[in-house]
């Protein structure tokens, strides 16, 4: 701008932001290809906060709200992405530590609010190599382990002679 205020010279500045566009559109494929998975997949930055939940893990954890809020009052299903991983631990500064020092597959089976979740934790390293977050799958174990009861009770029943006990096939899929 000159004295009075009016441009009288355009300065232009570029940069090549090739590589951001094509990270920007490969990270689009991934999350459409993880938004259509029916595994229940989480994805949380360094500092543990949730940045990524695709479909199948908002239902399961939509489905399990009203039983997590029981151990977990201020669970939110709808609030988690954006949220910390915190919301689920009693004792978050245990799990931070065993997140920053995850370098493999860790697998954890944990009680919520009368549900038995098994968790597969993995650490995931930019093309650097550097860490940048973790990914966590998300699995409800609780109708198959209480199947798994009532197919044992009903062993233990036939081994002391009882052939009258049935299992109910009510609420059971897969």
């Amino acid at each position: 701008f000159n004295a009075e205020g009016r441009a009288y010279k355009v300065m232009k500045f570029a940069t090549d932001i090739t590589a951001e566009i094509t990270a920007s559109h490969l990270s689009a494929v991934y999350r459409g290809a993880l938004d259509n998975a029916t595994a229940n997949v989480m994805v949380a930055d360094n500092d543990c906060n949730i940045i990524y939940m695709n479909r199948a893990a908002s239902t399961l954890m939509a489905a399990g709200e009203s039983d997590f809020r029981k151990d977990l009052p201020a669970f939110n299903a709808a609030k988690l992405v954006g949220g910390n991983i915190d919301a689920f631990h009693r004792n978050p500064a245990h799990q931070r530590r065993m997140l920053a020092g995850l370098n493999g597959t860790f697998t954890s089976k944990l009680k919520i609010g009368g549900r038995t979740m098994r968790i597969t934790a993995n650490p995931m390293s930019n093309p650097a190599g550097t860490r940048i977050g973790t990914v966590v799958e998300w699995g409800d174990l609780t109708q198959e382990l209480a199947t798994e009861t009532e197919v044992q009770d009903m062993v233990t029943a036939v081994l002391a002679g009882d052939l009258g006990k049935r299992i109910a096939m009510a609420g059971k899929s897969g």
